[in-house]
């Protein structure tokens, strides 16, 4: 199959310049309120007390379980 008939085997999925802009809109929306959550609670919990090692290690844990039911849950959604 040459490169331009795989280019356009689907061209009604191709998404507008539109679409696309409005798609990184809301993802650096999430991200940002993410990041802020986060941000506020390192800093709510360091001011009471609260290890920061022990804190560190519940987030790294919580983003190992967060990477991996994305996947799960795309695969899920997308079967």
């Amino acid at each position: 199959m040459a490169k331009t008939e795989r280019a356009n085997r689907h061209p009604d999925w191709r998404l507008s310049g539109k679409e696309r802009f409005n798609y990184y809109l809301s993802d650096t929306g999430r991200l940002f309120g993410t990041a802020v959550f986060q941000t506020f609670m390192t800093s709510f919990l360091a001011l009471r007390g609260v290890n920061l090692t022990l804190l560190a290690g519940v987030m790294l844990v919580l983003k190992m379980i967060d990477a991996v039911d994305d996947v799960v849950f795309g695969f899920l959604i997308d079967s």
